[in-house]
């Protein structure tokens, strides 16, 4: 089975880590990006295959954005 890849823009304690990946029940592995250096974003953004976020304007950079082109937004 192809995993998904699911990236959370904003922060994750663990109880939030638990509930997202619980419900996802092994669709998707969960990427929080802020979990990772400044230097990884662009990497993992370009990787995502889903993105969870609250607030894009706040959590990503305009030139983000079109890391995005190929995921799903939540």
């Amino acid at each position: 089975m192809i995993s998904k890849k699911l990236v959370v823009t904003y922060a994750l304690d663990d109880e939030g880590r638990e509930i997202v990946t619980g419900a996802l029940d092994g669709a998707a592995d969960v990427v929080g990006l802020k979990d990772h250096p400044p230097e990884a974003r662009a990497e993992i953004l370009a990787n995502a295959d889903v993105l969870l976020a609250r607030n894009t304007s706040k959590e990503l950079d305009n030139n983000e954005l079109g890391l995005l082109a190929n995921a799903s937004l939540l």
